[in-house]
């Protein structure tokens, strides 16, 4: 239907299974949905969303810890991230779901 209106996901919509979360400084200059995969490269300190421009090259990082956005947010503050559980993840290239396996991270979906 063309009116439809999408609803934002919500944390019950992404998260199955929470075995560890912590709050971190988000840094985005746009609106982020939750369920966006984020990455960090200074062990956890903040996180910025993984895009396709920056996919390849974060997941090539050893450095790289990543974890899902598990709150809506609309500009650079603090937010949930997981960093260990289980997700609902639709779309998410089969490379970045190693990537997040790796780090203890099972995506579903």
């Amino acid at each position: 239907m063309p009116n439809e209106i999408k609803k934002p996901k919500t944390y019950d919509d992404v998260v199955v299974n929470e075995v560890l979360a912590i709050n971190a400084k988000i840094e985005t200059n746009k609106p982020l949905e939750c369920s966006t995969v984020l990455f960090s490269i200074n062990g956890g300190e903040s996180f910025a969303a993984v895009t396709q421009d920056n996919q390849t090259a974060t997941i090539a990082n050893a450095a790289a810890v990543f974890g899902v956005l598990t709150d809506g947010i609309d500009s650079t503050k603090e937010a949930g991230v997981l960093v260990l559980g289980e997700v609902m993840l639709d779309g998410a290239a089969s490379e970045l779901k190693t990537a997040l396996f790796k780090q203890k991270i099972i995506v579903r979906g």
